[in-house]
């Protein structure tokens, strides 16, 4: 009793200049470690937060003030490196670094590592397991991505087309009916919403055809599943394990969105798997597979 009696004597600055002495202590930790794991990216500029708080939790005010952060930094052209709390999001509006990310082996970027380590699929993807070499993934989505797409894309564009200056013209229609115009008869519309609508769209048409792609419930749900997916993963950082598979439903919202494509894409890939059946019974072995593969696609 008279340890604790002591202890409380001390007073609140006391124990205010130890918590401080701490997080100082944690910030230089942090600095050092930051400081050598990017020694050598030199080509990469660093972003710099001129918050007090940024400097004290270094990649915590990322979470509400990213997209000031990366303005207040950002450079044509030049990679730029954004701390979060668990890692470094590096950031590039290069033609030259666009097509070298493009064009990296599976060795050095895997698209399915980066998923499985950024957006804990298995919370946020329905339990899905992913493993970090791409080949034990199987080869569907390369043969989508790589070969089938590409080789629709003359036959597409036309549709496509159509269907961005279709989405232009909604979007421009429902912000001019919700935000009246003022004296100078403009309308502002915010950049990076009506991107996102537009790039779901298309890519809704792109993959999944004619039919949900004009779908309206199944685009909205094709364009809130990935705000879903982000949101839970980086508010998951902030529980400890044992209570992030109580807490995603909840951010998922119960999956409402994944729920949704799953039950208008299932009967169509279902069909499609039957037709394609029905027309390859000539095919064998990998053939087969192949072209199942393209017909699910």
């Amino acid at each position: 009793m008279a340890l604790i009696d002591s202890l409380r004597s001390l007073g609140l600055p006391f124990w205010a200049g130890i918590a401080l002495w701490i997080c100082a202590c944690y910030r230089l930790h942090l600095a050092m470690h930051h400081a050598v794991s990017m020694r050598e990216r030199l080509n990469v500029t660093l972003a710099k937060d001129s918050k007090f708080l940024g400097w004290l939790l270094p990649g915590w005010p990322y979470i509400w003030r990213g997209p000031k952060i990366l303005l207040d930094n950002y450079i044509s052209g030049a990679p730029l490196a954004v701390k979060t709390r668990e890692t470094y999001y590096i950031h590039f509006s290069s033609p030259a670094h666009m097509t070298e990310l493009k064009d990296a082996p599976e060795e050095q970027l895997s698209l399915h590592a980066l998923s499985k380590d950024v957006f804990r699929p298995e919370y946020t993807m329905n339990g899905l397991e992913i493993d970090e070499n791409m080949r034990a993934n199987g080869s569907a989505h390369f043969r989508a991505f790589r070969v089938i797409l590409p080789a629709q894309l003359p036959s597409l564009g036309p549709n496509i087309f159509d269907i961005l200056a279709r989405t232009f013209d909604d979007e421009f229609q429902k912000a001019t009916t919700k935000h009246r115009p003022k004296h100078d008869d403009w309308v502002r519309i915010t950049m990076s919403d009506m991107a996102k609508t537009v790039l779901t769209a298309a890519s809704a048409y792109s993959f999944f055809g004619a039919e949900l792609g004009t779908d309206p419930l199944f685009v909205e749900a094709a364009l809130e599943y990935p705000e879903d997916v982000f949101l839970t993963s980086e508010v998951l950082g902030f529980f400890p394990s044992f209570l992030q598979s109580v807490v995603a439903p909840k951010l998922m919202r119960n999956h409402k969105a994944s729920n949704l494509l799953a039950s208008r894409l299932s009967p169509v890939v279902e069909h499609r798997l039957r037709q394609a059946r029905m027309d390859d019974e000539s095919c064998l072995g990998g053939d087969r597979a192949a072209a199942a593969t393209e017909a699910v696609v």
